[in-house]
């Protein structure tokens, strides 16, 4: 199966054990890159993707829609309580914070960046305490999880961090955005028909709908 990087390390691997513990027998390999890969290449039988719905060039299921949200960790967030930080009470404070971004060129990445959140908090042109630029999202959830500074959370990927009370929102939900991008399965044409890759399709659903509806709780 394809996917890219980060969806690899914060959603789909923490979850596999789950699947080869009841499917000992299936044999799995993922190829995780940020290039959009065919499945009509004939190497890849299922295709995890991050996209537009407008852009989506083969049939392919909603797992699940994006948000992104600032978070910190909790001792970062208590930092800023006690005064050991600067307060965190509305997004005009962020310009005394580090703020982490995703160095990534593709068009998804305007939904994910910090100036695009800035913008729809009406503070375009706020300027932070100092810049982050991190090649994937799982470096900037390692760094918030590290209390280096804030991230622009994606939650589809943190939600269980939020739930364990690792990651908080300094914002809550008045803070959460939306995208026109989200995430997708889609399973080759011919891959379908075989048993083994039908259930692990059916594992990836049932999957997303859990975490459907985590979401919906945090």
């Amino acid at each position: 199966m394809t996917t890219f990087a980060s969806f690899a390390s914060l959603w789909l691997i923490p979850r596999l054990c789950e699947f080869q513990k009841h499917h000992p027998d299936i044999d799995i390999r993922v190829s995780a890159q940020d290039g959009i890969t065919e499945l009509e290449d004939g190497e890849h039988d299922l295709a995890l993707r991050y996209v537009a719905e407008a852009s989506l060039t083969a049939p392919a299921e909603l797992m699940f829609e994006e948000t992104v949200s600032p978070a910190v960790s909790p001792w970062y967030a208590e930092s800023t309580r006690n005064g050991r930080l600067p307060v965190l009470r509305r997004p005009a404070d962020l310009a005394a914070h580090a703020l982490t971004e995703e160095d990534d060129p593709r068009p998804s990445a305007q939904f994910l960046s910090w100036r695009h959140w800035l913008t729809r908090q009406r503070e375009p042109d706020l300027q932070p305490l100092r810049w982050m630029y991190f090649n994937f999202t799982y470096q900037q959830v390692q760094a918030a999880l590290a209390g280096q500074g804030v991230a622009l959370a994606r939650l589809p990927m943190v939600h269980e961090h939020l739930q364990r009370g690792e990651l908080v929102e300094p914002f809550g939900k008045a803070g959460r955005l939306g995208s026109p991008y989200s995430y997708w399965l889609a399973v080759g044409p011919g891959a379908a028909r075989r048993p083994e890759v039908q259930q692990f399709a059916d594992w990836v659903r049932a999957q997303a709908a859990v975490t459907r509806t985590q979401l919906a709780s945090v």
